[in-house]
């Protein structure tokens, strides 16, 4: 797929870049998978979700408001402070 550049969108696509990237060297590695794999296969609990790396985000989503939610995930994605 290519893309048509344009200047307005040069930074925005720097900083989504670079988070992505962020994300992609901090993702476990194949036994953390694996791991989380097993407990979510043995857990009788009824539980829907496992993380492999934490459960910080799931819980963040689950008691924030939408709006918040969606401007936090904006300004990391973005980098704005």
């Amino acid at each position: 797929m290519q893309k048509a550049p344009h200047a307005a969108y040069t930074e925005m696509e720097n900083h989504v870049k670079h988070f992505m990237n962020t994300i992609n060297n901090s993702l476990p590695n194949p036994e953390g998978v694996a791991k989380v794999i097993y407990r979510a296969a043995n857990d009788k609990s009824g539980r829907l979700h496992y993380s492999p790396y934490g459960e910080a985000v799931f819980f963040l989503h689950a008691i924030l408001p939408d709006r918040l939610w969606r401007t936090l995930v904006e300004s990391i994605m973005l980098g704005k402070n």
